[in-house]
């Protein structure tokens, strides 16, 4: 279960600005939000209800006008608002493994329907190493061992025994390890298919922040 906090990391900051003005106009912007988990999730957009959503000036570092919370169904609105300025909505959330944000820049360009702030894993406040995996005829390849190394011997040496972490690829094929040390790191994903072993290498660099994305055809 999610634990729905705020984050206030590198100018995504969830403070009112006393120093603004006051939101005027006659008009509403209502919306939906819902968290859309792209490295391993479902791929299916989850509605979040008593999810907070903040109204920022378009421009402005850090801060915010205007604070609402979204319903029981997902549903957001801010009133009153002046379609003649510029706004950022936005919204942030922070689980025990991910963080997750999303923005909307108002007003919205749009063809039909309504729009929904989409908070998806974020790449600012976090890092880690995502691989789908593949097998020979390129489908997606479930139940692969993906062991990784910081010592770059044990990965020559095909160690499964003396390896920093162990990650089994899920039903889409997917391999995710989050909040690593920035470094160079070492994959080797091996299964047992038809009675024989296939294995793929791979090598990643992790920055202080960013989500390295990849992918390796085991074979």
């Amino acid at each position: 279960m999610l634990a729905m906090a705020l984050v206030s990391v590198l100018g995504f900051s969830s403070c009112k600005d006393s120093t603004a003005d006051d939101l005027s106009g006659t008009s509403s912007y209502k919306a939906i939000v819902a968290l859309l988990d792209t490295l391993s999730g479902n791929y299916l957009a989850k509605p979040l209800a008593s999810q907070p959503v903040f109204l920022r000036a378009s421009g402005a570092a850090s801060g915010y006008l205007y604070s609402v919370t979204s319903d029981n169904l997902a549903n957001f609105n801010f009133t009153p608002i002046d379609p003649s300025k510029n706004f950022l909505i936005y919204a942030n959330l922070s689980g025990t493994v991910m963080n997750y944000y999303g923005e909307l820049n108002y007003p919205v360009a749009r063809s039909t329907g309504k729009d929904t702030l989409l908070l998806k894993p974020d790449e600012h406040t976090q890092n880690g190493l995502f691989y789908n995996l593949y097998d020979s005829n390129h489908g997606r390849f479930s139940g692969v061992n993906c062991y990784i190394y910081t010592v770059k011997n044990s990965w020559d040496t095909r160690d499964t025994v003396n390896y920093a972490y162990l990650v089994k690829s899920d039903a889409a094929g997917r391999c995710l390890k989050m909040n690593l040390a920035p470094g160079i790191y070492y994959i080797y994903a091996r299964a047992k298919t038809g009675g024989s072993v296939v294995t793929g290498v791979d090598t990643m660099k992790i920055a202080f922040a960013g989500i390295r994305k990849k992918k390796i055809t085991v074979q």
